[in-house]
């Protein structure tokens, strides 16, 4: 076991942060092991059987997601996860108030995958948002909103021996405070999956990494995030899937001249889903996530995937 003491506003944070998550991605890797020693003997369901593009495919992704929240003395710092997939999310900060705080994103996503052999994939996606915050204080009500492009991102997926996937992907475009970066996020990515008749077992996990970039006369670094989401699927018949499962998120707080703007974040979701093919080619996803440890809202998504002839 490695002891790891370190200060929230240390000038080596990125190596603390990276030493704290060693345990976490360690038991990640161990469940993902585990799983794959399970027999396999079910139809995949529908979410699982579009991991991977299958060789010579192109494939759209095409979702719309929306999140909304009603907190209470909102500090700086704070933000608004939206997710926008199995392991994005787009975080937008919340107004700062001290009386009560509700807020509503919407965020549409835009993304293309293309296989390029069986086992491997590249792909594409892009994000907009629109908010509106509104907010009641003892001096009156107040109300904000903002819209425009989130990021844009290119990545790959690989399938090993097994049902192992892994990915990793950086961002081409991160947009902050009306401000521009590229080439400044990793994101990587897990996933491993089991049939055990009539169910899957699926378990997922992932590490979104930021380093400093410059913003007017400032030093700004966002927050990484460690997600860890193990599921279960159930194929009711061949058009219809059910899935549950539980999603941990652990955020470190974003950084202004390598001072802390919060504290770390740790939250426990609740998730369901369901899936509906039209036919091989085209499945319609609808995913729902709730908070469970507190009052951080709730996630309605939807997804289409068409697979082009």
């Amino acid at each position: 076991m490695t002891l790891v003491c370190c200060r929230e506003n240390d000038d080596g944070g990125d190596m603390c942060e990276i030493l704290k998550i060693r345990k976490s991605l360690q038991a990640l890797v161990g469940g993902c092991l585990l799983l794959l020693t399970l027999p396999c003997e079910a139809d995949l369901p529908l979410a699982v059987e579009g991991l991977l593009t299958e060789k010579g495919r192109l494939r759209l992704d095409v979702g719309v997601s929306y999140a909304n929240s009603d907190k209470q003395k909102i500090s700086t710092g704070e933000y608004l996860a939206v997710q926008t997939g199995p392991t994005n999310f787009v975080y937008l900060p919340t107004r700062v108030g001290e009386g009560t705080v509700n807020s509503d994103v919407g965020v549409g996503t835009l993304g293309l995958k293309y296989g390029v052999h069986d086992g491997l994939e590249i792909y594409g996606r892009t994000s907009w948002f629109i908010a509106s915050s509104r907010s009641s204080e003892l001096n009156g009500s107040f109300q904000t909103s903002d819209k425009g492009m989130s990021d844009l991102w290119i990545g790959a997926s690989y399938r090993f021996t097994g049902e192992l996937v892994a990915s990793a992907e950086t961002a081409l475009l991160e947009k902050h405070n009306g401000n521009s970066s590229s080439l400044k996020s990793v994101l990587l990515g897990l996933t491993t999956y089991k049939s055990i008749d009539p169910v899957v077992l699926s378990a997922a996990g992932a590490y979104k990494f930021s380093i400093s970039r410059d913003e007017a006369a400032a030093t700004y670094k966002a927050g990484s995030y460690l997600m860890l989401n193990p599921s279960l699927g159930f194929a009711v018949n061949e058009k219809v899937s059910l899935t549950s499962g539980l999603q941990w998120t652990l955020r470190f707080p974003d950084q202004i001249n390598g001072v802390n703007q919060s504290v770390r974040h740790t939250r426990t979701d609740l998730v369901m889903g369901f899936a509906y093919g039209f036919d091989r080619g085209s499945i319609l996803n609808f995913y729902l996530k709730s908070n469970v440890s507190g009052r951080n809202g709730a996630d309605l998504r939807a997804v289409w995937m068409y697979t082009f002839p």
